[in-house]
């Protein structure tokens, strides 16, 4: 090519090579190649016969203006090792595993000086190859390293020429286009940020979709047969006129079989969390601080107040020194259990909460690994709403950090683990109610009625007026209806009907406080003579 920013450019040039450095030969004795006539048009000489070398030398003969050239060199292609192209965009565009070049026939866009962001690739640009010597279009695997400038809109990841404008696209998720193929992934996709994008192609048509590793959608989707590729053409961010893309790549590559869920995640550097069977319900573990830990908070507030005080459901919420995504809060379950998602609740006492986070898992508080290879979820969007993300599959862990991606005002949060229920221990259920409603014997919680209220190591879990505690004792008590129930409590006021126990079925029946004593309604049936005294415990 010519000078790109000025009318100069070479018209002649002849050639030599050499194998040291040192010693140099003419190619073709000599002969004078005509170049170009223009700054940027891309004119390709190709020699009679190839020649063996390892430098090649461009010398000018001719020119318009000034000796003004760009040049590549042409070298024949090699047969591409273990059937994989390998990309990393190095400065040029061709495979670490040999085989053929990807090319920029739509425009070439900018390399990063520093290697840092990649190949830069503009709206109308892309990039194909031409696989064939390589890749078996029945089973194949492709993997995009790239973030974009855009996210909102249909933004074209990668395609093949059969395939008209279908393919892959990012609308602020990774989908599948046509929709009607029913393939996305649920995680939104932002722009400025770097994702590994990979579809892998199997027997069958059977499609499945990874973002960063992670396996998020999979069919059959009954187009194109399966998506079956051109064997001369996969082309990559070029579009139809309002679908081109643009942004940065770091990293194709496509390997001649269907990759394996774990090697998709360790070819996008995932460590993924051993997962375990699904539950068949849930407990929401809200520990005592004592059990919780946070990267940092402001102040240094004693826990449970101010800004270090995470628990859900608490007075305020954890606030991090810093607005930074590598902020943490953790919570220690206790023992190794599989780990089923968590809850999250903004600050009570300021328009502060987190909008997004990811999520980690440890068996020993050193050796951390993702969850869903990073996956980004959807938190909250008001202060006091409680949202529960349950994780595709319940993962084994002792601890679980999350770590704040977005938020509204300030990255306060207050959490919760929900891991899989145990079966209560030779059918007891035993609730201390210092710090937690959870069963020192397993099996399920107690389920705040109306709001949550305080603990006290003194006194108990506070119950107020129109709230209370539930309870699903399925799997614990007798289904024939033999149970025994003991309530370590004490009253405010005594007078007038007080509800303590009632069950689902029963109505407005149940055991009450009546006047001081304690009576089963309907009235008078059972009634105890001793007098209850406001402000005294007693065992029920």
């Amino acid at each position: 090519q010519g000078r790109r920013e000025a009318r100069q450019w070479v018209t002649g040039f002849t050639v030599q090579t050499s194998l040291d450095g040192i010693t140099w030969v003419p190619v073709q004795c000599g002969v004078e190649f005509e170049a170009n006539r223009d700054q940027n048009t891309k004119v390709r000489t190709i020699f009679r016969r190839p020649v063996k070398a390892r430098y090649v030398r461009i010398l000018p003969t001719r020119y318009y203006n000034w000796v003004s050239m760009r040049a590549g060199v042409l070298t024949c292609e090699r047969k591409c090792e273990k059937g994989e192209l390998q990309y990393p965009f190095r400065g040029n565009f061709m495979s670490a595993t040999k085989g053929p070049n990807l090319d920029a026939p739509w425009g070439e866009g900018n390399w990063d000086r520093w290697d840092s962001l990649g190949y830069r690739f503009y709206r109308g640009q892309g990039l194909i190859v031409d696989e064939s010597r390589c890749i078996n279009p029945s089973n194949w695997t492709v993997l995009v390293k790239a973030r974009f400038d855009q996210t909102h809109g249909w933004r074209k990841l990668f395609g093949s020429d059969t395939w008209g404008w279908d393919g892959l696209y990012i609308n602020q998720q990774f989908q599948m286009m046509p929709k009607s193929s029913m393939m996305k992934c649920n995680e939104r996709i932002l722009p400025n940020t770097y994702y590994n994008f990979m579809m892998s192609r199997g027997a069958g048509g059977m499609v499945n979709l990874y973002l960063n590793g992670y396996k998020c959608s999979w069919g059959v989707p009954p187009f194109h047969q399966g998506f079956k590729p051109s064997p001369t053409s996969l082309e990559f961010f070029h579009g139809p006129n309002h679908q081109h893309s643009a942004g940065y790549v770091k990293r194709i590559a496509v390997w001649d079989r269907v990759l394996s869920d774990e090697e998709c995640a360790t070819e996008s550097e995932c460590k993924l969390a051993e997962v375990a069977s699904q539950c068949n319900s849930t407990v929401t573990l809200i520990p005592p601080y004592s059990r919780m830990k946070v990267s940092s908070y402001h102040h240094h507030p004693r826990p449970g107040s101010q800004c270090n005080a995470g628990r859900l459901g608490s007075s305020s919420a954890w606030c991090p020194r810093h607005r930074d995504k590598s902020e943490w809060i953790e919570i220690d379950v206790g023992f190794v259990h599989r780990i089923a998602g968590v809850v999250t609740q903004g600050r009570r006492n300021y328009h502060q909460w987190v909008t997004s986070y990811k999520a980690m898992v440890s068996k020993d508080g050193v050796r951390w690994f993702d969850v869903q290879c990073g996956t980004v979820f959807q938190a909250n969007r008001n202060r006091n709403t409680k949202v529960a993300n349950l994780f595709d599959k319940a993962v084994i862990g002792r601890y679980i950090r999350l770590f704040p991606q977005s938020w509204y005002g300030f990255p306060s949060m207050r959490m919760g683990a929900l891991i899989c229920e145990k079966p209560c221990q030779q059918g007891v259920l035993d609730y201390q109610l210092l710090d937690d409603l959870e069963s020192q014997t397993m099996g399920p919680e107690l389920l705040p009625v109306g709001g949550m209220n305080q603990f006290s190591l003194d006194w108990g879990y506070r119950v107020y007026h129109n709230r209370g505690l539930m309870l699903n004792s399925l799997g614990c008590v007798d289904k024939q209806g033999a149970y025994t129930v003991l309530i370590k409590v004490r009253f405010d006021f005594v007078g007038g009907w007080r509800r303590i126990l009632n069950s689902r079925g029963w109505g407005d029946n149940g055991l009450y406080l009546r006047n001081g004593l304690l009576t089963l309604n309907p009235r008078d049936v059972q009634q105890c003579a001793e007098y209850i005294y406001p402000r005294r415990y007693y065992k029920i």
